[in-house]
């Protein structure tokens, strides 16, 4: 759908089922409802274990569904590690695209001085990357290199990979990753962070704009009630609808 096609949906729909409140919305509080609802879809369907590189792919269906922001090597080249004493770092602020989940994995890790090899990355939790380094079938090898999330050792609020190779020395990395989508914006106001943002309608497949306007006509009537959502209400100002 177009951006047009979305606000008019999302009017009827909201309409359909909130009949008796008469609320009225603004451009910027539709656009501001829609990309609530894209992202919540997005974190609902990639939530949870695919987090631990299982992979969403496990069916055609999501794989279909996410298919415009999944993005893979060579769109995203190999990503130069971090050293920090044997545990290397990849911020996930240096891709070439906004970072949301993680989706696959591997690191190129030197197994010898005349080979290299690049071998998948395997999540462990903090608190067991000693353990696996003790036992056999967890340990970094050939097969996987274990790997975790945390803060970025720079101390900035951003998040980074943490790669545990062992006695292996790596040196760089190929992640998968779903990146935020862009903006939907009908694009004739100044947001509320002080940017006019091109007319853009959502980057998702067109088979997931329906669910779109569902869930921000679901949001509308939780926003309407909670006087708590000042960036919400803010928006009624940001142009005279």
């Amino acid at each position: 759908m177009t951006v047009e096609e979305l606000h008019f949906q999302f009017i009827l729909a909201k309409d359909s089922v909130d009949a008796l409140s008469h609320h009225t919305f603004n451009r910027a509080q539709i656009d501001w409802l829609l990309n609530d609802a894209q992202l919540r879809v997005i974190r609902a369907k990639t939530s949870g274990e695919n987090e631990k590189l299982l992979g969403y792919e496990m069916t055609q269906k999501l794989a279909d569904e996410f298919s415009t922001l999944h993005i893979k090597y060579p769109l995203q080249p190999a990503v130069q590690l971090v050293d920090h004493g044997g545990v290397y770092e990849l911020d996930l602020t240096k891709l070439k695209f906004k970072y949301l989940r993680l989706m696959n994995g591997e690191v190129e890790v030197t197994i010898d001085p005349d080979c290299k090899k690049y071998v998948p990355l395997k999540f462990t939790q903090s608190d067991d990357i000693k353990i696996a380094f003790r036992d056999p079938f967890n340990s970094p090898s050939t097969e996987f290199i274990p790997y975790n999330i945390g803060r970025s050792a720079d101390g900035s609020a951003s998040s980074s990979l943490y790669i545990y190779p062992g006695t292996y020395t790596a040196t760089n990395a190929k992640i998968e990753y779903l990146k935020y989508p862009s903006k939907i914006s009908f694009g004739d106001y100044k947001y509320i962070d002080g940017v006019i943002y091109p007319k853009s309608t959502s980057e998702l497949p067109e088979e997931m704009h329906h669910k779109i306007v569902d869930k921000a006509v679901e949001l509308a009537s939780v926003y309407i009630m909670d006087p708590n959502t000042t960036a919400f209400h803010q928006l009624a100002y940001s142009f005279d609808s």
